[in-house]
């Protein structure tokens, strides 16, 4: 949390004031007017990072372990990205 309030801060444009609700409640107005699912943003970016690990010629079980690494959750092995990245 502390991460995303120095960015609020650092980048005034993303909302109009600098606490964790406000930037909340701008995302989901945005994500509203925009017709676009929150999660459908992290599902995506999910996707994109294991292809591109994959790309690089990392092994399936490594790419899924470190995108939910990149999604902020523990390594887990991977078991929910790989439950959305299979679908």
């Amino acid at each position: 949390m502390r991460e995303a309030l120095a960015v609020l801060r650092a980048r005034v444009q993303l909302a109009p004031d600098a606490t964790l609700r406000a930037a909340t409640t701008w995302y989901r107005n945005a994500m509203h007017r925009l017709d676009v699912q929150g999660h459908a943003l992290r599902y995506a970016f999910a996707r994109e990072r294991v292809d591109a690990y994959r790309a690089e010629g990392i092994p399936l079980r490594e790419a899924l372990a470190r995108t939910s690494m990149d999604l902020g959750h523990g390594d887990g092995r991977g078991r929910w990205v790989k439950m959305g990245y299979l679908r």
